[in-house]
């Protein structure tokens, strides 16, 4: 999401993007974020690019640029749970090669999910802000914003409280703690960098 013409909101997909999303367009002016104005770049939605893709479709214009970051655990739970792949759960999570075929067939799938799956360093740069999913989106999370790109957010909607407390899984994942490793193992990167 552009706001002002010079700062980028990188929505990664399950980190309550879309709660951001709209308390921000609800007091600035926005471009990219609306997710009924269907806008494509590569057979994406452009509220979900990756680190490269929204760079190139912002033409490498020098922007200050945020996000929001979710344990990796947490994300692929919310992620599986509003799919389409109930019934290949048991099999999704088998193994670690099973557990990392589906994700990169996922990734590839241009069909499928999106890229819910893809790791989430692959959207951000080393400039981009991080704010953790897990510290919240009250008081702190609106001095975080103002504090690093003087937005200053007045009007604090209740609609816009929908995103982060309606809790709508198509169905439940309960998770072996060798099945939390196959996710370890696969988002790595993420732990480490992200520092989860």
């Amino acid at each position: 999401m552009l706001i002002n013409k010079n700062i980028y909101f990188v929505h990664i997909p399950r980190t309550g993007g879309r709660y951001v999303s709209k308390i921000i367009s609800d007091n600035y002016p926005c471009e990219y974020y609306d997710f009924n104005k269907e806008v494509l770049f590569k057979d994406k939605e452009v509220q979900h690019l990756t680190h490269f893709e929204h760079e190139e479709f912002l033409n490498y214009k020098p922007l200050k640029t945020f996000t929001v970051v979710r344990d990796p655990i947490n994300r692929f739970v919310s992620s599986l749970a509003n799919s389409k792949f109930e019934k290949e759960v048991d099999l999704i999570l088998k193994d670690q090669e099973s557990f990392d075929k589906f994700i990169n067939y996922s990734i590839i799938d241009k069909k499928n999910i999106g890229n819910w799956f893809i790791p989430q360093i692959d959207f951000i740069d080393y400039k981009t802000k991080i704010w953790k999913f897990e510290d919240g989106f009250g008081d702190n999370f609106f001095k975080w914003l103002q504090n690093n790109f003087n937005l200053l957010i007045q009007n604090k909607t209740a609609s816009a409280e929908f995103f982060i407390n309606k809790i709508d899984y198509k169905f439940k994942v309960d998770l072996t703690n060798e099945q939390k490793n196959y996710i370890k193992n696969y988002y790595y990167k993420d732990y480490k960098i992200l520092s989860y």
